[in-house]
């Protein structure tokens, strides 16, 4: 199977690569202000965000939040009893529907999938785990840690 996504950062120059980390750690320049760090007009940066926006290398522009001002984090570990298909893809479409999930990742090893979970409390995280994984039937384990402190969060992929 042929790997898109390579193929198209493969197509990718060095002003599309500067553009990239840029906007990865500072969204908040205008296209000017990249143009002009880079050594291009910012229509051209502009034309350029377009096109990796098009093109799906740009996935999304967001803004982060602090975690520590919303709730907690908590990383939850899922083992499935019945390990079907039709499990998997109810768990993974059951997890994009929660806002609770922030991520959710299919994984090698005695664990099927890992969660990484924010919620506005501890008790609400133990509510709303109950009535998720303990209702389903295909789980047969779920193991939850805590997190105390963050000590690097990244969101840039190196370019």
């Amino acid at each position: 199977m042929q790997n898109i996504g390579a193929n198209k950062l493969k197509a990718i120059d060095d002003f599309d690569r500067s553009i990239l980390r840029i906007i990865q750690t500072d969204n908040d320049q205008t296209h000017q202000q990249i143009g002009d760090t880079i050594g291009l007009s910012g229509s051209a940066v502009r034309r350029r965000i377009k096109r990796m926006k098009e093109d799906g290398i740009i996935h999304k522009q967001v803004a982060l939040l602090n975690p520590d001002m919303t709730g907690v984090t908590l990383v939850a570990f899922i083992t499935f009893a019945d390990d079907t298909i039709e499990a998997y893809q109810n768990f993974a479409e059951q997890s994009r529907e929660a806002p609770e999930v922030l991520q959710c990742y299919h994984i090698a090893g005695e664990t099927d999938f890992m969660l990484v979970c924010h919620v506005p409390s501890l008790q609400y995280y133990e509510n709303w785990s109950m009535s998720t994984f303990m209702t389903n039937p295909a789980i047969r384990r779920y193991d939850t840690k805590i997190i105390y402190s963050c000590k690097k969060f990244e969101t840039a992929i190196p370019v």
